[in-house]
């Protein structure tokens, strides 16, 4: 079949737009779900999977190594909820401020780290496709950044957050039922 412009016109379903999204999880300690408006950026982040390279009789077989994930990213815009306050007691159940001890008993760090549930969304704002990041947490919470002549914007930050995989329902390596910090249907990698 030929590809033509009427081809692509009638099969196109006319795209995803990079602003149609929402960005949930709960908060340790608290148990209060993110309020999903307040994530103004954020990705699907990429999965990579290493190369195990074996020399055989003077070349190279290419082999398939362990799956990684990169820190994910995600900008929150600042209001009075104190969500960079919030972020930062996350941080602080995991590791104390002031002292080099955790608030998890008997170290089950698991029991703070959440599912962080990615929602790409259509032109009406319902589901198209759902990602999750399994037992995230957070490594970095940026700053707020303050000017007295920036009165223009709303005040952003930014949270950098670890986790072990990723998973999407209908895709290979997906947790039975999706989501959820549960440890049952796949491996780590």
């Amino acid at each position: 079949m030929a590809q033509t412009l009427d081809s692509f016109i009638q099969n196109f379903k006319g795209g995803l737009r990079p602003n149609k999204f929402r960005v949930s999880h709960n908060m340790p300690g608290t148990g209060a779900p993110l309020l999903t408006y307040h994530i103004r950026a954020a990705a699907i982040p990429p999965s990579t999977m290493t190369t195990i390279n074996v020399p055989y009789r003077g070349r190279i077989f290419k082999m398939p190594g362990i799956r990684t994930y990169s820190t994910w990213q995600m900008t929150v815009l600042d209001d009075f909820n104190n969500l960079h306050g919030q972020y930062h007691q996350w941080s602080h159940l995991m590791k104390k401020h002031y002292e080099n001890v955790t608030t998890a008993e008997e170290d089950d760090f698991s029991s703070l780290m959440e599912t962080i549930t990615i929602t790409q969304l259509n032109y009406n704002g319902d589901d198209v496709r759902t990602y999750f990041l399994h037992y995230a947490w957070p490594n970095n919470i940026g700053p707020i950044a303050l000017d007295m002549e920036n009165n223009e914007n709303i005040t952003t930050f930014t949270v950098d957050m670890e986790y072990q995989w990723i998973s999407a329902p209908g895709s290979p390596g997906a947790l039975p039922g999706g989501g959820g910090n549960g440890g049952s249907g796949i491996a780590n990698g």
